[in-house]
């Protein structure tokens, strides 16, 4: 879907000299929407919906980190109750 007339919610998150800290930090946005989210007894399917619904989508520019994959995986972890697992 295209934003209407121009208007975007892209926010830049800032630069990185290589692909290990932008992915880190596109980690930490998910992680940190994913744990104020999360509700004991949720089922990581829920969690996930939630996320695409109302968390942020960070992304890289020239690809390497699918906020969506990364996501669906630790809602996986952090529902099976292994919530101090630490994050990929």
């Amino acid at each position: 879907m295209k934003p209407c007339a121009g208007l975007t919610n892209n926010r830049k998150h800032g630069d990185f000299s290589d692909c290990g800290p932008a992915i880190k930090a596109c980690k930490r946005i998910v992680d940190e929407f994913l744990e104020s989210s999360h509700q004991e007894g949720m089922t990581a399917e829920a969690l996930y919906e939630t996320y695409k619904m109302f968390g942020d989508d960070p992304w890289i520019e020239g690809g390497g980190f699918s906020a969506w994959s990364y996501a669906k995986k630790r809602c996986k972890v952090l529902c099976a109750g292994d919530e101090d697992a630490p994050p990929e």
